[in-house]
């Protein structure tokens, strides 16, 4: 309901109305941000990783970016919280953010996994890429990878390194 419904002045519904549009305008952004970690999430698992893994290589890589993006859109309402028309605004965008990055970065991922029903990978069967592991043990490059496109790349890049030493 409005506020005018409840005695509130013009200013209530203009303010109810911009606190509106920083709503819709927060839906953006919280889309913007599940988008991206969807994003990684089937990227890696393009590249040959374990879906469970997948998921939590997408959910640490991309959590400094999300988490100093909505930083700094929250820190950036800051100067305008305080004001009268945009103030609502603001505050719907500070709070709605802060609440929706947290989801983003614990939520998402567990829903992900919990949606596609993806299981832990066995401690026996190798968890991570062959990249990650011949690194780990100092194992020779030619044993890494699973005959993926992605894996002969990091096979090259991994040679190139050792070269450059």
């Amino acid at each position: 309901m409005l506020p005018e419904f409840h005695g509130g002045s013009h200013l209530d519904v203009d303010g109810f109305f911009v606190a509106l549009l920083g709503v819709l305008a927060l839906t953006g952004m919280i889309a913007r941000n599940s988008v991206i970690l969807i994003d990684q999430i089937e990227r890696d698992k393009a590249s040959g990783m374990h879906p469970w893994d997948a998921v939590v290589e997408a959910a640490t890589h991309r959590f400094r970016p999300i988490l100093l993006t909505a930083s700094a859109a929250i820190l950036g309402r800051i100067p305008i919280a305080p004001t009268i028309f945009w103030g609502p605004m603001a505050y719907a965008i500070m709070g709605g953010l802060a609440v929706a990055t947290v989801l983003t970065l614990v939520f998402l991922p567990a829903l992900y996994v919990a949606w596609f029903r993806i299981k832990m990978p066995h401690k026996d069967a190798p968890s991570r890429t062959g990249l990650e592991q011949s690194a780990m043990v100092g194992g020779p490059p030619d044993v890494v990878g699973n005959g993926t496109p992605a894996a002969a790349k990091q096979k090259e890049s991994m040679l190139i390194f050792k070269q450059s030493l």
